[in-house]
């Protein structure tokens, strides 16, 4: 039986797919399944995958083949900072599932934009965006924030129902330019929410797996 054909790529990309990705040596190696010194091999240069393992790890990575064809590692967005944990969450590594739903949100944003603009569609600029600091008296910023939701408390008070109430908050931030994405994949421990600022169609991701009034709080 002919053997496989070797996958021609580039070690140091294979090993920032990896670190970025969030997995370890060993943890990677068991995605696949492999030997971690068949993994560390092919980090150093010293053997080349497969292409059915090439495929695996692209997987494992989720990642598309195409960059572990790159002919070297890539600057990607930063990690946010705007997060939103459990307070007893001791664990701070992001997770592979945490990382991965953070490029994914970027790479929505990115096709959101390059679709706007094939359509010739206008984005609203998050105009409230420079208009407050954390300096500002809590309660004038969260009257700041209801006058850029159009969210009053007659309107609030009519939603009985918590599913309709995160509905409303969510539908009337949509309207202000944000994109708001729901996480299914990832454990609470490791995020409740996180952000991304842009004047341009920033970004909220809100856990799924939190109940329906911990993500309107989100």
């Amino acid at each position: 039986m002919a053997r496989a054909p070797k996958a021609i790529i580039k070690p140091a990309v294979l090993a920032w797919l990896r670190e970025a990705s969030g997995l370890t040596l060993d943890e990677a190696a068991r995605k696949i399944p492999t030997r971690p010194d068949n993994l560390i091999a092919w980090e150093t240069g010293e053997a080349q995958p497969s292409m059915p393992q090439l495929r695996k790890l692209a997987k494992a990575f989720k990642r598309p083949i195409s960059y572990f064809y790159l002919p070297q590692p890539i600057v990607e967005p930063d990690i946010p900072h705007d997060f939103r944990r459990l307070p007893d969450a001791g664990d701070h590594r992001y997770s592979p599932a945490l990382l991965h739903e953070i490029r994914l949100a970027y790479r929505r944003r990115e096709l959101a934009l390059d679709l706007t603009k094939e359509l010739g569609t206008e984005i609203p600029k998050f105009a409230p965006f420079n208009s407050m600091v954390t300096t500002d008296n809590p309660e004038n910023v969260a009257e700041r924030l209801r006058e850029i939701v159009d969210i009053n408390y007659k309107l609030q008070s009519s939603w009985r129902d918590s599913r309709k109430s995160y509905n409303g908050w969510r539908e009337k931030i949509e309207a202000t330019g944000v994109l708001v994405f729901q996480v299914t994949t990832v454990e609470i421990q490791q995020m409740l929410g996180f952000s991304l600022a842009y004047l341009d169609l920033p970004i909220i991701a809100i856990n799924r797996k939190i109940a329906v009034n911990g993500r309107t709080f989100t």
